[in-house]
């Protein structure tokens, strides 16, 4: 459960940081999809699906 509370928060932190840069909804999606499928691996999708647009 930390494991998934760490990357929640630290995902909450960059998009506060970064100027909310992304939808609300698009975080709670990321986050989501982190919680089923572990961060980083939703993290490198995400990289390689904006290196690809």
């Amino acid at each position: 459960m930390e494991y998934i509370a760490s990357a929640q928060i630290g995902m909450l932190t960059l998009w506060l940081e970064n100027g909310r840069n992304i939808s609300s909804r698009k975080l709670a999606g990321l986050i989501e999809a982190a919680n089923l499928r572990g961060p980083m691996h939703c993290l490198v999708e995400l990289a390689v699906r904006e290196a690809k647009n």
